[in-house]
């Protein structure tokens, strides 16, 4: 896996809005798991991929019209809310 991309995938099953914060500084809000995407894990014939065979970037959506492209490797931290009970 690319790095971070675990946590990423953990914090998108649980379906809670996270914040990545990035080497430069940017903080990228994610409301929900699909306002990003990630690359697959497979190819279309259901093959594992390498990670050298998978994008270093993934997408996350900004206002529903514009989306960024992200680097695994510029992320810092993940923050996210506890859910509330």
């Amino acid at each position: 896996m690319k790095p971070h991309e675990q946590e990423l995938r953990n914090e998108i099953a649980h379906g809670f809005p996270f914040t990545l914060v990035t080497s430069s500084g940017d903080r990228i809000r994610v409301p929900g798991h699909d306002w990003i995407f990630l690359p697959p894990l497979q190819d279309d014939q259901g093959n594992d991929l390498e990670d050298d065979e998978r994008s270093d970037f993934f997408q996350v959506w900004g206002n529903g019209r514009s989306y960024r492209w992200v680097s695994f490797g510029s992320i810092n931290l993940i923050e996210a809310k506890a859910p509330e009970s």
